[in-house]
């Protein structure tokens, strides 16, 4: 059986590549004062089309190849970019240290859904 392709890539490569370019358009804003090298608009558009495109390969892989259905990305997606909205507005901590936090909060959330749902066994 041949491996479905995704623009001459398979998923893991097209969402390694969206990662990459997502955290590199942030490091150049963040180290090199992006907006002489990347206008403010076109690198808000940029990291939204990157990310929302994370999502879909995500939810590609678990709907189209797994054909299971699943509401979950979206909620962790939003328990990850709240608690690091939240970090970013009301604490002076950089925007590197606050993506690990909220990884580990959405680390967090699963452990407790897990646990609900075995005891629900």
């Amino acid at each position: 059986m041949k491996k479905e392709r995704f623009f001459g890539k398979n998923g893991q490569t097209a969402f390694l590549g969206a990662a990459v370019l997502v955290l590199l358009i942030c490091y150049i804003d963040n180290f090199h004062g992006g907006s002489a090298w990347i206008p403010t608009y076109f690198q808000h558009v940029a990291v939204n089309c990157l990310i929302a495109a994370i999502l879909a390969l995500g939810l590609n892989f678990v709907s189209g190849y797994l054909g299971q259905t699943s509401l979950g990305h979206a909620a962790f997606y939003g328990i990850g970019a709240y608690t690091t909205a939240v970090l970013l507005k009301y604490t002076n901590i950089s925007f590197w240290i606050t993506i690990p936090v909220g990884f580990s909060r959405i680390r967090v959330s699963r452990l407790l859904l897990n646990l609900m749902k075995t005891e629900e066994r």
